[in-house]
């Protein structure tokens, strides 16, 4: 990729998904934002089990951690733009499907909660729509677009498969802390919400126990 050289068509469908993936993300800030005065609850979380500073928990818990998963992540992007002869096969095919509908999944994920938690009882457990077949559909989407950029790496050059270390470090993030984090506050706070997750699925959609 030079400044004068046009884009071919992996790299457009490469800028499709990310720009998609990158819209998702400004509209929920734009949209849910509180201000600077509000902290994820799951910062004091950490503040509370690491034995660390505040100041260390921010800088490793928050800075520092999550520019390494958008780096790892990340990585697939420069063979997927930079190497492979022109056009799209069928791989890329395959890579631009899973982008395009994992971010939408993520999509009708979000607007699906924003409704539930505008209208929902205290205590009320989220078990319809996308959120009837997985306890976080959300995540499942997220994973899908990083999949999609290690898709696309491999559809340029075999060699870049090496890159997929992004997509599965994140996996193992979000399997083995964001999800249990959450299940844990749910349980704490929903009083359903035990049998909600012993019927649904914890990531991949899947139809219900004894639906």
């Amino acid at each position: 990729l030079t400044e004068d050289a046009p884009l071919d068509a992996r790299q457009t469908a490469v800028l499709v998904v990310t720009g998609f993936w990158g819209t998702r993300l400004t509209l929920n800030w734009w949209r849910d934002w509180p201000g600077l005065h509000h902290e994820d609850w799951r910062f004091g979380l950490l503040a509370s089990r690491w034995p660390l500073p505040v100041w260390a928990v921010r800088l490793v818990g928050v800075v520092i951690s999550q520019a390494f998963f958008v780096y790892v992540g990340l990585l697939p992007l420069h063979p997927a733009m930079t190497q492979g002869e022109p056009g799209l096969g069928v791989l890329d095919a395959i890579a631009l499907i899973v982008g395009v509908g994992a971010i939408t999944i993520e999509l009708v994920a979000d607007e699906q909660m924003k409704i539930f938690a505008e209208r929902k009882a205290p205590g009320e457990v989220m078990d319809r729509g996308l959120w009837r077949l997985s306890r976080h559909p959300n995540y499942f989407g997220e994973i899908g677009f990083w999949v999609s950029l290690w898709l696309f790496a491999l559809a340029a050059t075999p060699s870049a498969w090496w890159t997929g270390i992004g997509a599965l470090t994140i996996t193992v993030m979000f399997v083995g802390f964001s999800i249990p984090i959450l299940d844990e506050r749910s349980r704490e706070r929903r009083a359903g919400f035990k049998d909600y997750a012993a019927r649904t699925p914890a990531l991949i959609p899947w139809p219900r126990r004894n639906d």
